[in-house]
């Protein structure tokens, strides 16, 4: 026969029932995007996600490499057992004891001593070798700020844009023919960055995205911002601006940077 108990409800709105959902809310409304990102969440691992963590963790090639260590451990115990050489691994271990009793005691003059001492030292400097960490050093670094709030006096472009105002300017934007150029799920994914990001209500938006008005380009806003060109008008106006005042304080010339990590979304 089949079950007529319903389906469990989606990880997102079992997440989201955990954290407190209002009582008068059925468990199987659909929650929006704008909507989860203000509700607050406790979130949780899931047992495959604890596997897939160990799973990421799995190193074949180190796993084999400690596996033949540990055979040919077991290899050289096997081939240093003799029964006439008995004698002989006993005057190795007190030579061995004795080498030991002298460093320790600070013996001059023996040379096992000295041997087993130069020994440790090779190992300790090697061991402290392979764990060493790289060095990467923090010179200086500089972030846009605004003139009007104490930044450089050539940082002039951009305005602090209220989460609203943003919401209200994508609405707003068109196509050329006229039609939206977000649709509604596009919308709820906008407000969910802006509320759950870093960017907050005092972030500088470039003028490029935000005229005097809300909606002033109209059909002319996927012409003039919302594609290449006002992207490289940001960049221009803003990461221009800070990597050349980056540059000016650690006195380095553009062409001595080896490597340029770079990270700007979709614009790269």
């Amino acid at each position: 026969q089949p079950s007529s108990s319903p389906p469990p409800p989606p990880s997102s709105m079992r997440r989201w029932e955990s954290a407190g959902a209002p009582a008068s809310e059925p468990a199987d409304a659909p929650l929006t995007a704008g909507e989860w990102a203000r509700v607050p969440s406790e979130w949780f691992a899931a047992r495959r996600d604890i596997f897939r963590g160990y799973a990421a963790r799995f190193d074949l090639a180190s796993i084999t490499m400690k596996a033949i260590a540990c055979l040919l451990t077991v290899y050289s115990v096997y081939l240093l057992y003799c029964e006439s050489c008995k004698d002989e691994y006993y005057a190795f271990a007190r030579a061995l004891i004795a080498a030991l009793s002298d460093a320790t005691f600070a013996q001059r003059g023996s040379v096992s001593a000295a041997a087993l001492v130069l020994a440790a030292s090779v190992w300790l400097l090697t061991v402290l070798w392979m764990r060493r960490r790289p060095e990467v050093l923090l010179v200086d670094f500089k972030t846009y700020r605004h003139a009007s709030v104490g930044g450089d006096p050539r940082n002039t472009a951009g305005e602090p844009v209220a989460y609203d105002r943003f919401l209200a300017e994508s609405r707003a934007a068109r196509h050329l023919d006229g039609g939206e150029c977000f649709t509604a799920k596009s919308l709820q994914f906008q407000e969910k960055i802006l509320r759950t990001s870093s960017i907050s209500e005092r972030s500088l938006f470039p003028p490029s995205i935000f005229r005097e008005e809300v909606g002033q380009d109209a059909v002319l806003a996927e012409r003039d911002s919302l594609c290449m060109r006002g992207a490289r008008e940001e960049a221009e106006c803003m990461m221009f601006n800070a990597v050349e005042q980056l540059l000016e304080a650690t006195h380095v010339a553009p062409h001595e940077v080896s490597i340029l990590v770079v990270n700007c979304s979709l614009f790269c």
